[in-house]
Order: structure tokens, then sequence, then C-alpha cells
């Protein structure tokens, strides 16, 4: 053919590939039926005052990726964060490292407060979510709540008002953590030494 001197058996490879056999199609099929079940159930909100809920009524969302933004009459700082659990809760531990001192190093956010009312000035905080993802499950090679939030890092525009540091691209998920063997094994350990006792 008249393509001999480009494509030839000297360089052009070819290979196969096999479609994936019955074991692993029915499990990729149970996983997705099971993961739809999960998603994206919202509790209603348990605020004692409804009106002045943080997040207008989404306040329990579980798995989100959230915005924060921290601003005074002069400047406008952005903190992008996730929570695997009810989003109130994350926020209450952000409240709290805002309360004690001794909480100050906690989280950007955090620090950034605190430098604010050294400076004598008052900061507002405002929380709204950005995103809904899955949480990690064990035999997943992914995490989709920690990758959504590097991803709203990224998308983010003005990078210069952003409180979250570069390193946070390459961190681990923190998720995996609690499907590991070790914890497993420490839990077990816990139980037969009580059960000695």
């Amino acid at each position: 053919h008249k393509f001999h001197k480009i494509l030839n058996r000297n360089n052009v490879k070819l290979s196969y590939s096999c479609t994936p056999n019955i074991g692993s199609m029915i499990k990729s099929h149970n996983r997705k039926t099971l993961d739809r079940t999960e998603e994206n159930q919202t509790l209603p909100c348990n605020c004692r005052n409804k009106e002045q809920c943080l997040l207008d009524g989404q306040c329990r969302a579980k798995a989100v990726v959230y915005h924060a933004t921290i601003s005074d009459t002069t400047e406008t700082f952005s903190y992008i964060g996730i929570s695997e659990p009810e989003v109130k809760k994350r926020i209450s531990k952000h409240k709290n490292s805002m309360k004690y001192r001794e909480h100050e190093q906690d989280t950007e956010l955090s620090k950034k407060f605190w430098e604010m009312k050294d400076q004598g000035r008052t900061p507002v905080l405002k929380w709204k979510i950005l995103q809904f993802a899955r949480p990690y499950q064990n035999g997943r090679f992914n995490c989709d709540l920690c990758l959504s939030e590097k991803l709203q890092i990224i998308k983010f525009k003005d990078n210069k008002k952003l409180l979250n540091k570069k390193t946070e691209f390459i961190s681990k998920c923190r998720h995996k953590r609690k499907f590991l063997l070790e914890r497993a094994l420490k839990f077990t350990f816990k139980v037969l030494s009580l059960s000695e006792i």
C-alpha cells in the first residue's frame, strides 16, 4: 500500500483488549445501584430559627464541598473545604476554632480570623455549598469528595484571595484511612483487652 513507509509491522504495534468478565460487570452494576440510593439525601434543617440557617435549609447535607468567605469593610477572603458528615458539624468546628484562641492554628480560615481580630477588624463569615460529591467507599480507586475539593480550588478565579494552601493539591485522601487494616486491628486489640478484664 502507499503508506507502507509510515505504517508497517516494524513501527506499528497492535494489541487486543478484552471485555470485562461477568463478575466485574455485576460488581460495577451493584456499586452504581447502591451509590444511587445514597446520593444527595439531604435531611431537613433542624436549626432552632430556620430563617437564620447558615445554608438556607441545607445545613444537614452530607458529603459536600463548601465555600466560606471571611470579610470586613476593606477585604474579602475565601476558603474551600469539604465535609463528609453533616456540613453543620464541620461549620461548628470552624466556629469553635474562632471562639477559642488555642484552636487558632486548626485551619487557614481560623488563622485569618484571628489575624483580622488582632488588627482590630470585625470579620464577617458567610457559607455556601459549592458541590455535592460521593464519599469514599472501600475498594474504590479515587475519592470523589477530595477530588471535587481540589477541582473547586483550581477553578477559583482569584488565587490571591484564596486561603487554601497549595500543598492541598498533593495531599492524600484522609477518608481512606478509616478503611485500613491497621485501624481495624487496633480496634480488635482494644476489644480483646477490655474483654480480658
